[in-house]
């Protein structure tokens, strides 16, 4: 039974079943990216142990998610490697080549579940110390510390839509949720009935949020709104309404302290600043269409004795402390760029598995030469 399992294992038709699997996952993906957004599609068929369809109330499962796949794929090259490949000179190249493919493989997914990607978003001559996520939003509660500095609550927003009472001792009150739109449109002094939960108290009382279906496209950004109470020791001193759709957080004084609410992205702090000098971009003649675009920043680190000027582009990003900065975008008006931030601890993991396959490919193909030669010279 097990001789069975392990040679069901290595078996080379398992490996090309695999492959067609996560062939049928590629094009499944590339199809539903056209509705359903990249990061989605990518999420569904790539980012799970198995591809979920939702029927009725329920989600079946119904195919091997990418995950599943590649750790299988994984189990296949290993158990082949001990039951049908020898130790030999000869097979030198051939162990280097697979043992490349391993650790390719176990580096995508490693980099699946560490890797986190974020934005962020400078002013010609601001400088910032966290990234935001681009889809992901928190409740953050702000309370000043001294003018510099602030004290930062965030709760997350699976916290915010799963609760109805929300208790934490960094705060002295509790937030009562009344309603939570993932997806939402703000309208001023609208007429509506009684059936939408208002605001009474900051400056979203004249606001009525509308729930409206959450869009996937990866360039629209859903307004994630919410309406709470805030409580303290059982005594309700307002409801509010808070939403990243607003321009501004939410004020709420208690004790001659004032703490600010607010919906927005999740942010990434670094223990470095980058400031941004200059931002450059070349036009096509005669158009508006973006030629070439550059950041020209400073990268300020209290650890550092000195600053570093660095210019990102497109295809040389900044890394520093472990984190990628690439040249993803800028701001309408011309002044700011946006920078998409990659924190990836296993990056260094594809370049290492290439020079394996390269030198495992050359070593093989060598060696192949090398006797082809060798009887045509003995012919």
């Amino acid at each position: 039974m097990i001789h069975s399992i392990i040679r069901g294992l290595s078996s080379l038709r398992l490996t090309v079943l695999l492959l067609g699997m996560m062939a049928v996952l590629t094009i499944c993906m590339t199809l539903e990216q056209v509705e359903s957004g990249l990061f989605l599609a990518k999420q569904r068929y790539f980012e799970h142990f198995w591809v979920w369809v939702p029927i009725s109330k329920f989600s079946v499962p119904i195919f091997p998610g990418g995950r599943t796949i590649g750790i299988l794929l994984v189990i296949n090259l290993i158990v082949a490697h001990f039951t049908r490949f020898k130790w030999t000179v000869q097979k030198i190249g051939m162990w280097l080549t697979h043992i490349g493919l391993i650790v390719l493989l176990l580096g995508a997914g490693y980099t699946s579940f560490n890797a986190v990607e974020s934005q962020m978003v400078i002013q010609e001559g601001q400088t910032v110390n966290f990234s935001e996520s681009p889809r992901a939003v928190e409740l953050a509660i702000t309370r000043p510390l001294t003018p510099t500095m602030d004290r930062v609550v965030k709760i997350p927003e699976a916290i915010i839509s799963g609760q109805k009472i929300i208790k934490t001792s960094a705060v002295p009150f509790e937030i009562r949720v009344l309603a939570y739109y993932p997806n939402s449109r703000l309208e001023a002094n609208a007429e509506v009935g009684k059936e939408l939960p208002h605001a009474t108290t900051g400056i979203g009382k004249s606001i009525t949020a509308f729930p409206m279906p959450i869009v996937t496209r990866d360039d629209y950004r859903n307004v994630v709104t919410a309406i709470i109470e805030v409580v303290e020791k059982g005594k309700p001193l307002g409801v509010y309404l808070v939403s990243n759709g607003l321009g501004a957080p939410q004020g709420v004084e208690i004790d001659g302290v004032t703490y600010q609410l607010q919906i927005r992205p999740v942010r990434h702090y670094f223990p470095y600043y980058i400031q941004l000098i200059e931002f450059v971009q070349e036009y096509y003649p005669d158009t508006n269409v973006p030629k070439n675009y550059a950041s020209k920043v400073r990268v300020i680190d209290p650890h550092q004795s000195a600053p570093r000027d660095v210019t990102i582009y497109m295809n040389n990003p900044l890394r520093y402390d472990g984190n990628a900065h690439y040249q993803a975008s800028f701001g309408e008006d011309g002044k700011s760029t946006v920078l998409q931030v990659v924190s990836n601890p296993g990056w260094q993991v594809p370049y290492v598995a290439c020079v394996m396959i390269s030198i495992g490919l050359i070593w093989h193909f060598g060696l192949s030469l090398s006797r082809f030669l060798k009887r045509r010279t003995q012919s």
